[in-house]
């Protein structure tokens, strides 16, 4: 079916090959998963096998990446799309159209089938991945899982002969990637062919038939299922892949040092104590309340895991934590160690990471945009170092990988020298390494005496960084607890 025979690709410009001499094969209705460090060539493998390469990205391409017998690169974008369905880590990039039916008619559309035809496919997939209900929704108004669904029911449009998702749990709360397995689970009963790039492994154990783990451009191990699930913890932290089972996971946290080797973990001085009382938030008035917080207290003590299920009410408590949001009534109080706090010293006070940082990334290079309103200027080598971005410093943000750009406003926010820092998905997009050195750097945070929040989906990190969890339903905190896997169980 797919076969990749020596591959190897230069960009056009750059000093070496990205990937080398690759071989991978995924035979009819098998799902092979890719994975490995950040850089180590997954992306470009997955531009080769859709055609983005030489379409989009030029370069020097040797060996043989063939389709059933046919060169994917000799084989026009328009003919190739057909039969390679694309679904991008942030489905976001993808759409063309503002309503689900437009989105999901467009690719045939675009392949000029008759009215009669498209209708036939649109109910055929609406109702195989049970979205006939989002038909008429706006695609600004879908969840991430609801909008993940879509991008990969409208690359199944065509019927294409292989399916290529690039990191597709990223963005998706515990239900939306149940309900993604589902769906993989389903297509391959039905025959589909996929190749699955990601760093988030466990919702994949019994759907991958195969793993092909890349490290600096090459193939350094093809896993069958059983070999995956029995890779001693050693050896599968050196080639800096993820966990097959959560369980594994959260026995890689890092060191359980504050901060780290050589940090002074008594840095972290006296405890804060931020109470938020009688707090409600409408987007818009006369509306149902998307918050509700009656009586809550953060301490900086614990590293706070905010969870719950997509539009839970997670990132609206996060926008009135940090002053972005103001709430509905006047008898809203946040008081910080005994002191009230107005929504204008909130915002002066903290700091927000956002899930998409490229929000907030402004400056011509990486170093500029760590300094960008830094109060601790002191902290600069240090943080650069423990984050892995002094090769990066003179590079401008936007040409820079998701998980790097995550790792340069992490950066900025210690930099910041607030007192609260809230993260949003910090390690979205963040391989084994990158992912554990975010973790060193939410503990060393705290030994400065920040109080950080975090909102994430990814349990292995939640698992190894926090102390404390809160679970968000229907906008109301509803549980409080030291130990994760109580709540994930009651969400």
């Amino acid at each position: 079916m797919l076969s990749c025979d020596q591959v190897t690709f230069t960009y056009e410009e750059a000093g070496r090959p990205s990937i080398r001499k690759v071989n991978a094969r995924a035979d009819r209705g098998t799902l092979l998963v890719v994975t490995g460090k950040s850089g180590c060539g997954k992306t470009t493998l997955s531009r080769i096998i859709n055609g983005l390469v030489p379409e989009l990205y030029e370069g020097r391409l040797e060996g043989h990446c063939l389709l059933e017998g046919e060169e994917t690169t000799s084989q026009p974008i328009h003919l190739l799309s057909r039969r390679v369905g694309s679904v991008f880590q942030n489905p976001k990039t993808q759409f063309f159209t503002t309503d689900v039916r437009s989105e999901l008619a467009f690719p045939l559309e675009n392949m000029g089938v008759d009215r009669e035809g498209i209708r036939e496919r649109l109910d055929q997939m609406s109702e195989l991945f049970g979205i006939g209900h989002l038909l008429d929704r706006s695609m600004f108004a879908l969840s991430g899982g609801e909008k993940q669904t879509v991008a990969i029911a409208s690359s199944c449009m065509a019927d294409p002969d292989l399916l290529l998702l690039d990191e597709p749990s990223s963005n998706l709360d515990v239900e939306a990637i149940e309900a993604l397995r589902a769906i993989l689970d389903k297509l391959k009963g039905l025959g589909m062919t996929m190749v699955v790039i990601e760093h988030r492994l466990y919702y994949l154990d019994g759907l991958a038939d195969d793993f092909l783990i890349l490290q600096d451009g090459r193939v350094v191990d093809h896993l069958t299922p059983s070999a995956m699930r029995n890779l001693d913890r050693e050896r599968r932290e050196g080639m800096g892949v993820r966990a097959l089972r959560l369980d594994e996971g959260s026995k890689t946290a890092t060191p359980e040092e504050e901060g780290g080797p050589g940090l002074d973990a008594s840095r972290s001085g006296q405890e804060t104590l931020l109470r938020i009382r009688n707090l409600t938030y409408s987007y818009r008035k006369g509306e149902e309340k998307a918050l509700q917080v009656d009586d809550l207290t953060l301490s900086s003590r614990d590293i706070t895991g905010v969870i719950g299920h997509n539009g839970a009410g997670k990132s609206t408590f996060a926008n009135l934590l940090t002053g972005l949001l103001k709430p509905d009534h006047d008898q809203t109080r946040f008081t910080l160690d005994g002191k009230p706090q107005t929504a204008k010293e909130r915002l002066a006070d903290s700091y927000m990471v956002f899930q998409d940082v490229n929000y907030q990334l402004f400056c011509e290079t990486v170093g500029k945009e760590i300094l960008l309103g830094a109060r601790r200027k002191d902290l600069f080598d240090e943080v650069a170092s423990r984050l892995d971005l002094e090769h990066l410093l003179k590079r401008h943000p936007n040409t820079l990988s998701g998980g790097e750009k995550q790792r340069v406003a992490i950066a900025a926010a210690i930099l910041s020298g607030k007192r609260l820092v809230v993260l949003d998905e910090p390690t979205s997009g963040l391989d084994l390494l990158h992912m554990n050195q975010v973790t060193e750097m939410i503990r060393y945070m705290r030994s400065l005496g920040v109080m950080v929040v975090v909102i994430s989906h990814d349990q292995e990190f939640l698992e190894q960084t926090c102390q404390r969890f809160i679970t968000f339903r229907e906008g109301r905190p509803v549980r409080d607890s030291p130990e994760l896997g109580d709540l994930l169980q009651a969400l």
